[in-house]
């Protein structure tokens, strides 16, 4: 069954705070700046627990296999499970990311956010400064250059309390149209799971726009 509880809204009727989770394929045909990404509803699960179960059946990872092993050299393709609650607000409570093998990338919990947190040390992150990296927002496919990652122990003990929210990579990015323009200001803050490598060649104008881009915005986090 679906985990839930009741509270009562401003008029005193009941709110279902029932749970649900929502698998998804994501998808970008082809990673270049700017690319149309799709997300695909697989289902709908109750618990996460049935989600693993519906996952590792073996008619369906028949099918999930069969959809990875088709993809081409240029593509991307990753799971994703949200668990939201059917409220008001249909509040994100959490997100998995799983990789193609179905072995877990990287969780993201929305509930804790704003809890304090200790810091990640730098010799932790995956990307570094400098390092071009794709990821998807708002549905479409961005690549842009990795300025600074999140804050090291060392940082939170000089400037204080620092929330989970800041769990995250700094990466700077230009508009989509050519000619780039490293002149608009752009920038995104990713958490680890939804960065992704770039498996493609880089276009050198799309290089130089972005190394353009962090130099107008004063250089790499770690060079400050």
């Amino acid at each position: 069954m679906a985990q839930h509880s009741d509270k009562f809204n401003e008029r005193g009727s009941k709110i279902s705070k029932r749970k649900i989770f929502s698998l998804r394929h994501c998808q970008v045909e082809e990673m270049t700046h700017g690319a149309k990404a799709y997300n695909n509803v697989i289902g709908y699960f109750s618990s996460f627990a049935s989600t693993k179960r519906w996952l590792h059946n073996t008619r369906n990872k028949r099918y999930l296999e069969d959809i990875f092993r088709e993809q081409k050299p240029n593509e991307l393709n990753y799971l994703e499970v949200l668990s939201f609650l059917i409220d008001q607000r249909f509040t994100v409570q959490k997100l998995w990311v799983l990789n193609n093998d179905l072995t877990l990338r990287g969780t993201e919990n929305y509930i804790g956010w704003f809890k304090p947190w200790g810091g990640r040390p730098r010799e932790t992150w995956l990307y570094k400064p400098g390092m071009i990296v794709g990821y998807i927002m708002n549905d479409i496919y961005h690549i842009g250059i990795i300025r600074g990652g999140p804050p090291d122990p060392e940082l939170v003990e000089k400037f204080g309390t620092i929330e989970r929210h800041e769990d995250v990579y700094h990466i700077q990015t230009v508009p989509f149209s050519r000619p780039y323009n490293p002149i608009t200001f752009d920038h995104d803050h990713i958490d680890e799971a939804r960065i992704f490598p770039v498996k493609n060649k880089i276009p050198d104008d799309l290089r130089e726009a972005l190394n353009e881009r962090v130099r107008l915005s004063g250089g790499f986090d770690a060079e400050q």
